[in-house]
C-alpha cells in the first residue's frame, strides 16, 4: 500500500519541516491545520503548493475519528507542542494554550481517535496505521516541570496503545529559522553545542550525539526515515537514534 502520512500539529517549526521533508519524497501528505488558526491562510496555501492536502477538521473526538477513517493514513504524526508566551497569550482572548490542554488533552484526543479508528483502516488496509508521537527529552514520571510532565502523561498512554507506535524524545530544536522566538533555548542550545563539539573533537563523541542541536529540517528527516522502518515501532528513541537516519546534506 501507498504510504500516506497525517501530520496533525503541522504548523509548527517541526511540522512545517515535516509536510516539506514528505513532500520533497513524493509522499502522500495531508497537513492538519486547526480552523480557527492564524497560521491557515498562509500556511494552508504554502502546504498546497508543496503538493500537500489541507485538513481543517475541527478539535473534537467524533470528529477526528471520523476524519482519520476519511483519509485513511498509513502513518498518523503528532506533533503538538505550545508555550508559555502562547499561553499568556491566548489567554487574554479568552483560549486555553497551556501544557496540559495543547500538550496533553490535545494528543489524547488524538490518541484515542487513532485507536478507535485503527479496526476498521487495519481491515481496509490490511495493515493498521502506525504512530509517531514526538515528547521531549527528560520526560520522566515523576517530573515538576508542567511541560514534561504533559509529555509523560501522553507517553504512559501512547506504550499502552492497541497501533504501533514510536516515541521519539529529541534534544534541543533550533535554528536561526525558528519564526518563535525561544532565546532561552537559543542560547541553551548553542552553549550545548559548543561543549559536546568540542568533547567530540578530542573523540568524546556520545554527548554529542545525545544532546547536539538538531534543526527543523533534520529532526524532521530523521522522524520520517524512522516511521518508514517498520522494525523502529512501540519504543522510545532519542537524538541517538533520529541522527543517523538524517540524509546527509541536510
Amino acid at each position: 500500500m501507498q504510504n500516506r502520512f497525517l501530520i496533525i500539529g503541522s504548523t509548527g517549526y517541526t511540522g512545517s519541516a515535516v509536510v516539506s521533508y514528505l513532500r520533497g519524497k513524493n509522499i502522500q501528505t495531508i497537513a492538519h491545520i486547526r480552523p480557527d488558526s492564524s497560521n491557515l491562510e498562509t500556511t494552508g496555501a504554502h502546504f498546497t503548493e508543496l503538493g500537500a492536502q489541507v485538513d481543517t477538521t475541527e478539535w473534537a473526538a467524533q470528529a477526528f475519528s471520523e476524519m482519520i477513517l476519511r483519509h485513511q493514513p498509513t502513518h498518523v504524526f503528532s506533533l503538538l507542542g505550545t508555550t508559555q508566551a502562547r499561553a499568556k497569550r491566548d489567554a487574554k482572548a479568552g483560549k486555553d494554550s497551556t501544557y496540559e490542554f495543547v500538550d496533553r488533552d490535545l494528543s489524547l484526543l488524538l490518541l484515542n481517535a487513532l485507536e478507535d479508528a485503527a479496526p476498521q483502516l487495519a481491515e481496509q488496509n490490511n495493515q493498521p496505521p502506525r504512530y509517531l508521537y514526538l515528547s521531549s527529552i527528560g520526560v520522566v514520571d515523576d517530573t515538576k516541570n508542567r511541560y514534561l510532565r504533559a509529555r509523560a502523561d501522553v507517553e504512559r498512554e501512547v506504550r499502552k496503545a492497541n497501533i504501533p507506535w514510536l516515541i521519539a524524545q529529541p534534544s534541543f530544536i533550533s535554528g536561526p529559522d525558528r519564526p518563535e522566538s525561544r532565546p532561552l533555548e537559543r542560547f541553551g542550545s548553542i552553549v550545548v553545542n559548543g561543549v559536546t563539539s568540542t568533547l567530540a573533537r578530542i573523540g568524546i563523541k556520545g554527548p554529542y550525539q545525545k544532546y547536539g542541536t538538531l534543526s527543523a529540517a533534520q529532526l524532521a528527516a530523521g522522524l520520517v526515515e524512522l516511521a518508514l522502518d517498520k522494525t523502529c515501532y512501540n519504543k522510545t528513541v532519542d537524538t541517538t537514534a533520529i541522527r543517523p537516519r538524517i540524509p546527509s546534506g541536510i
